[in-house]
């Protein structure tokens, strides 16, 4: 959690935009992206003694660690837009 605190203070410095990823646990291909800032409203849960931040999959953008950095950093910034619960 120290280290989302850093990059927000970060973005919000410097009017950044960050996307994390977030790979699979079991090491499959498939990951997905989420904004940094997609999670300021996320309630912190902790597993298994460790904070963690959670959101719904519709949520994030999927990819592939097959694809190329720049395909999916062009796709994230130009086509994906997450759908906000509300």
């Amino acid at each position: 959690m120290a280290e989302v605190q850093k990059l927000r203070t970060f973005t919000r410095l410097f009017h950044l935009t960050v996307y994390l990823a977030c790979l699979d646990p079991e090491g499959s291909k498939r990951c997905y992206w989420v904004r940094l800032d997609q999670l300021d409203d996320v309630p912190a849960a902790r597993i298994s003694g460790k904070l963690t931040l959670h959101i719904p999959l519709d949520q994030a953008m999927p990819a592939s660690l097959l694809e190329s950095f720049y395909s999916v950093f062009v796709r994230a910034v130009t086509l994906y837009t997450p759908q906000r619960r509300t």
